[in-house]
């Protein structure tokens, strides 16, 4: 099986938060979870490296992304379905490399702990043969255990499963919430995914800091919890999710060096 290299060009015209002009009712203040203020903290969010010339080879090529995770991939009531970050990736992707054949699945299933998503993955990530895996995790650990024993071999356990069919993998950390934040197994966690990261598979793992990068949007642009978290102090609004979506496409695109599997 040869190795291609899926690298997309930047594009600046990248307009998933656009919005039809309204007139703002007296004393309301315009959004500040612009997609300028997003797209001015991808540095937060991944560690850009030089893109490589596009290939009109791979460009031909149908490629599928697979997101799993919780709820923050599968999204809940109050998000639609069209906006949560697998279909905001895929949107942004579109129009990134609009010729390509790339479908992304979300395979997200809410209140799943690490352990759980990992036995999905025989059915729900290797059967649909990925050229790319993004991997949500972390959260429901955080919440559910009293730290984070064990952990750091279940993450290491559900790399291995990916990489050694030659899969790159991102990993989606924590989001930037109170039920997050207050909790004491959060940084540990943050610092067990860095950690899997930094030790995986050279060029196969890699790291999207969905936790610094809402930080940054919160201290640098403050924008308002209410524009990133749902009022259940968890999970993300759409513009959030719109947000992620976007930066993930730009570092598969721009940003991240990472192979691809050729698939018949």
């Amino acid at each position: 099986m040869r190795n291609a290299i899926l690298s997309l060009l930047s594009a600046s015209s990248l307009l998933l938060f656009t919005q039809p002009s309204v007139v703002l009712a007296e004393g309301a203040q315009p959004a500040l979870l612009t997609e300028q203020a997003c797209r001015s903290e991808r540095s937060a969010a991944f560690e850009a490296k030089a893109a490589l010339p596009f290939s009109p080879d791979v460009n031909a090529q149908p490629m599928t992304i697979v997101a799993i995770g919780s709820s923050s991939t599968e999204g809940i009531i109050r998000n639609a379905r069209n906006k949560v970050y697998p279909a905001a990736m895929q949107t942004a992707l579109s129009r990134l490399w609009p010729k390509a054949q790339i479908t992304v699945i979300n395979k997200g299933k809410g209140g799943e702990r690490m352990a759980q998503t990992i036995a999905r993955f025989e059915t729900d990530v290797l059967a649909l043969k990925p050229s790319l895996v993004v991997w949500q995790l972390g959260v429901n650990d955080v919440l559910s255990y009293k730290g984070v024993e064990g952990r750091r071999e279940e993450i290491q356990a559900g790399l291995k499963v990916l990489t050694a069919q030659g899969i790159p993998v991102i990993l989606l950390d924590l989001q930037y919430a109170p039920m997050v934040i207050n909790d004491p197994n959060a940084l540990p966690m943050q610092g067990l995914i860095d950690l899997a990261v930094r030790s995986g598979p050279r060029g196969r793992v890699f790291h999207f800091r969905r936790f610094a990068l809402m930080k940054q949007l919160a201290e640098h642009h403050h924008v308002p919890q209410s524009e990133m978290i749902d009022p259940d102090g968890l999970h993300m609004t759409d513009a959030m999710h719109g947000c992620v979506g976007m930066l993930l496409a730009e570092m598969v695109g721009s940003g991240q060096t990472i192979a691809i599997n050729d698939r018949p």
